[in-house]
């Protein structure tokens, strides 16, 4: 959930400047030099350590003036060790606020405490994503020969070989040997 909640954002900046890109082109602002890495034409494929990278010419080319505070923000979390790690803290205090609650809700259904509906799609829906990506996970690290012990491990050190990686100087999700390693 961590790597995922990072990519997501960073990508939703890259997705927000692709579509300028592709529909504004040359009235985006958007260098020259951009424009051709956004259509592709290098014959690379982009990568998310790709995007850390150009993150800061996209944002001063962003004219509306809320969009870009916002993307300074993601550019600072994201080129920013401290800052960074205060976005892994908070990442994964949210999903640890998300876990309790469904422990929470599935003690209310258990004990015939719950009475009220209105939550119920709410708490099917963040169930079915957790289980979901633990799923995948599992399956994942299967199909590479890990038993499912090994696997489950593996997820629980996840923080702690990220925070290390913060520790020496540099952005796990931009580093493509950390990401190779997952």
């Amino acid at each position: 959930m961590l790597i995922s909640e990072m990519h997501d954002q960073i990508w939703g900046v890259y997705n927000h400047f692709y579509d300028k890109a592709f529909w504004l082109q040359e009235s985006s602002g958007i260098p020259e030099e951009l424009l051709l890495w956004f259509e592709g034409k290098s014959g690379k494929s982009t990568y998310v350590w790709d995007v850390g990278e150009v993150l800061p010419k996209l944002t001063v080319t962003e004219k509306d003036i809320n969009l870009r505070e916002d993307f300074k923000i993601v550019e600072k979390e994201f080129t920013n060790l401290a800052d960074h790690e205060k976005l892994v803290d908070r990442i994964v205090e949210g999903v640890s606020s998300e876990v309790q609650l469904l422990y929470r809700f599935r003690n209310l259904i258990v004990h015939s405490a719950f009475k009220d509906q209105t939550l119920l799609p709410y708490f099917t829906w963040l169930a079915e994503m957790y289980s979901g990506v633990l799923l995948r996970s599992v399956r994942k690290d299967i199909r590479r020969g890990m038993t499912i012990d090994q696997s489950i491990n593996q997820m629980s050190t996840i923080i702690t070989r990220y925070k290390e990686h913060i520790g020496h100087g540099k952005i796990p999700c931009l580093d493509d040997d950390f990401l190779q390693a997952m």
